[in-house]
């Protein structure tokens, strides 16, 4: 905007600008001014500041990375060599091995360059909120490590050794801007990080980046930039994703077939997961001379010190109950730990309660022996003895990947009013649940996991912001092998070669809302499925890219000249269509990224209460050439809900694109 349609009479101050992804700056103003401010001329949009939230020893052998992309890179210590990976997060553990320059190791180092954020527009708290790069959380040092962090670096906590860590792209460089920090974090300021790419920079088409808002994610992919987002941490409820726009890569969360799982043998034989010695009800073990309140968190919930006996306590396992505090997160479990390494309990059990239900629970290596026992079915089972088996050692097997509780679900929306919106999401599913990878021993954020981890710099944490980094760096592999590839034909080779399928060649499940649930699961569930490194890197076709006539759409709310005619023909591997009356033809179009010409045949798997023609209903493709694919939808039934199908594409050569389709009938009127 021009300096003279600054309204006039008023002082602005002015924070941050920022003009080489996204033209924008950050101001402080009334509300009055904001509203002036949007009226001004060359104003296009006023949008108020909000806060942000923050959301590996197994995963490369799960992903098969060492067995298949790693050796074609030139071996596993070269994975992603030359291409940079951004974090826009909470800082780094710079000293740690995962990213520290061994000098009897040359091909360590992967810190190409960091950049912090001028100042926070927040006002930082002095004594936890760190002015430099320093990661005062530990969040942003575990996701750049699982993107990109060193190969092979030893997992040691608490003198146990629990394997080696390894980022998807060991030889990748990381590129770290600050924005978030443990009392504050805003978009204002993830902005302005995004704002600091500079010259000094790689070109922007070679930055895999990860980080998290629509509209400067919309300004990164069209500058070139593969932008990857957390899915949200508020599944297993619908619509619960956080990534919102077809131009970012929604990464949702699954559990691998890795546990640790503790167990308790009881004196009647029966052996349950869950940690002995001799046992001691909480409540038995109060001080009965105590002037303390008889309420669960005094009671049952191991919260006070002046509630126990200490003679009854001390060497003792003490079981505590899951009880109204925990319910409403007044109590925790960092307490219970105090509690027990000051009265020298010999461990603690958290047991589930019929009142309340199953609880979820993180098997971290407590600094006190501890367990849980989630289910109420097996807190019914007591004992006064058993024995205690440790959950360090992890065991292998079951079904996986299975989509975690956590994870959030699609489908997308429009509006405030939860309507449909015709996008897919989340994208794709990748390991986020007990993540091995670096901590920071400045954490402040999480009391317990700094007393766990604060002299290991290691944690075994869950989350979609765990599974975000390995699709960061499964990018990173690809642009490494493919140096002229666009970010739509990076994610277009990922969602065509996912599978749904897993590792027994079974339907993935997802993690239900009760503890220990599953079920057969959809779309919205794991995207376009299960990320598939080696395929991803020879997937026969590609889809060609049109979203700047969508970013056009959404940035001005008009159709361009040539219109899309329906947001579904956004081209895009998926099919979304969140209302659909009688008939609609929408079209793909794909180029041979191959290097032999191939024929493919093409097979519609249509939803409940529709039928699909494609026309053609298959094509010979010659290397780098281009083809159409007319999709024609017609509904024969009217549900009212979500159906969902599949075209797969099949080529003579064994190359199979997949493109899930998500289609809303809805009734005419």
């Amino acid at each position: 905007m021009e300096e003279n349609s600054i309204p006039t009479g008023e002082a602005i101050t002015s924070c941050t600008a920022s003009n080489v992804v996204l033209n924008g700056f950050a101001v402080h103003t009334t509300p009055s001014q904001a509203k002036k401010l949007q009226h001004a001329p060359g104003v296009e949009l006023v949008e108020g500041d909000r806060r942000t939230k923050v959301m590996t020893t197994y995963s490369p052998q799960f992903l098969r990375l060492p067995q298949t992309v790693w050796t074609q890179e030139g071996g596993n210590r070269n994975g992603g060599d030359g291409i940079v990976i951004g974090f826009v997060d909470t800082g780094i553990n710079s000293f740690h091995p995962s990213f520290a320059y061994d000098i009897l190791n040359p091909l360590t180092s992967n810190i190409s360059h960091f950049s912090a954020v001028a100042s926070a527009l927040a006002p930082l708290n002095a004594t936890i909120d760190i002015p430099s790069l320093a990661d005062a959380v530990g969040h942003g040092s575990h996701v750049a490590s699982t993107a990109a962090g060193n190969f092979g670096v030893p997992v040691v906590v608490k003198s146990f050794y629990y394997g080696r860590a390894s980022g998807m792209a060991p030889r990748a460089r990381v590129s770290v801007y600050k924005a978030v920090y443990p009392t504050v974090g805003t978009l204002a300021d993830v902005v302005a990080a995004i704002g600091q790419i500079g010259p000094d920079e790689p070109p922007q088409d070679s930055v895999t980046f990860l980080s998290f808002f629509d509209l400067a994610m919309l300004s990164e992919r069209r500058a070139g930039v593969f932008v990857v987002q957390a899915a949200g941490n508020s599944g297993p409820d619908p619509s619960t994703v956080l990534s919102y726009s077809p131009w970012n890569v929604g990464a949702a969360a699954f559990r691998t077939d890795r546990r640790y799982i503790g167990s308790l043998l009881l004196g009647n034989g029966l052996t349950i997961s869950g940690a002995g010695y001799q046992l001691v009800l909480a409540k038995d073990a109060i001080s009965l001379s105590g002037t303390f309140p008889r309420t669960p968190p005094y009671v049952d919930e191991c919260q006070y010190l002046e509630a126990f006996d200490p003679n009854i306590v001390r060497g003792s396992i003490v079981i505590c109950t899951f009880s109204a505090g925990f319910y409403n997160d007044s109590s925790t479990l960092t307490v219970i730990i105090n509690t027990a390494r000051v009265l020298r309990f010999m461990g603690f059990i958290l047991v589930a309660n019929l009142s309340y239900g199953d609880f979820i629970g993180q098997p971290i290596p407590y600094s006190v022996s501890g367990t849980l026992i989630t289910k109420v079915a097996d807190a019914k089972s007591s004992t006064r003895e058993l024995r205690y088996e440790t959950c360090r050692f992890a065991s292998f097997g079951g079904q996986a990947p299975i989509v975690s509780r956590f994870s959030a679900r699609g489908s997308d929306f429009i509006d405030i009013d939860w309507n449909p919106a015709d996008v897919f999401k989340p994208d794709i599913l990748t390991p986020g649940h007990e993540i091995w990878a670096p901590w920071s021993p400045f954490s402040v954020l999480d009391p317990l996991l700094t007393a766990i981890y604060i002299s290991y710099n290691f944690a075994l944490i869950s989350g979609s912001s765990m599974a975000a980094p390995h699709i960061a760096g499964i990018a990173a592999l690809i642009k490494q092998k493919y140096p002229s590839w666009i970010p739509s034909m990076i994610a277009s080779a990922m969602s065509t070669t996912a599978t749904k399928f897993d590792k027994n060649g079974r339907v993935i499940m997802a993690e239900g809302f009760e503890v220990g649930s599953s079920y057969a699961d959809n779309n919205f569930d794991f995207g376009t499925g299960f990320v598939n490194p080696s395929h991803v890197m020879d997937p026969g076709l590609c889809s060609m890219p049109n979203i700047d006539r969508f970013a056009i759409i959404v940035a001005t709310g008009a159709w361009c000249s040539q219109s899309l005619g329906h947001p579904a023909n956004l081209n895009i591997p998926p099919v979304t269509i969140s209302a659909l009356r009688r008939l609609l033809t929408v079209r793909r179009s794909f180029k041979n990224v191959a290097t032999k010409p191939e024929t493919y045949i093409g097979l519609a798997i249509p939803p409940n209460g529709t039928t699909i023609t494609l026309h053609p209903p298959w094509f010979t493709i010659s290397p780098d050439g281009t083809q159409d694919l007319d999709i024609e939808i017609t509904v024969t039934q009217s549900t009212n809900v979500f159906g969902f199908g599949e075209i797969i594409l099949t080529g003579i050569l064994n190359h199979i694109m997949r493109m899930p389709v998500s289609i809303r009938l809805i009734t005419t009127v």
